[in-house]
């Protein structure tokens, strides 16, 4: 798969997959809901706009990001994508940004799968963030079975807005 490097900047983020990047008009985005809470796929309505906005930074020396909640155009240092653990369904909150690669989902210009670097690798399991019960951002372990398979990778779709 591609590698090619998210610019740095103010997104809003959006749950797609990767056997389909580009669903069309709508979506659910990457939501804030407060500090220390599970962050939410919802819908970009007016009443969640403010809570929508994500600051992507990558690391200089590696490729590594942080994900930072954008809060009334000011972007927090201390609060951001965060996670624990990586168990399948473990929460994404708001909280001390946590470290992620993104990788570009091949034939797309901003869709990229979002892993926890912390995670261990597990032969035939793909360890990324997805969406899961009552539209919560959770880590998603994806069985990689082979061209047959019928799972498909959680993926991100990145909106630029500045």
């Amino acid at each position: 798969m591609s590698t090619n490097v998210l610019q740095d900047g103010r997104y809003r983020i959006r749950s797609v997959s990767t056997s389909q990047p580009n669903p069309g008009v709508g979506g659910m985005f990457a939501t804030a809901n407060g500090p220390a809470q599970d962050l939410t796929a919802v819908a970009a309505v007016p009443e969640y706009f403010e809570n929508q906005t994500w600051a992507i930074e990558k690391y200089k020396d590696v490729d590594f990001y942080t994900i930072k909640w954008v809060e009334k155009d000011t972007t927090s240092e201390e609060e951001g994508f965060s996670y624990d653990k990586w168990d399948q369904d473990a929460p994404i909150t708001l909280g001390a940004p946590g470290d992620f690669t993104l990788e570009q989902v091949p034939g797309t210009d901003a869709v990229y799968i979002i892993r926890p670097v912390e995670a261990k690798p597990v032969v035939g399991v793909d360890v990324c963030v997805g969406t899961g019960e009552g539209n919560k951002i959770v880590i998603k372990h994806v069985i990689l079975a082979g061209p047959s398979s019928t799972e498909t990778t959680p993926a991100w779709g990145f909106y630029r807005l500045d």
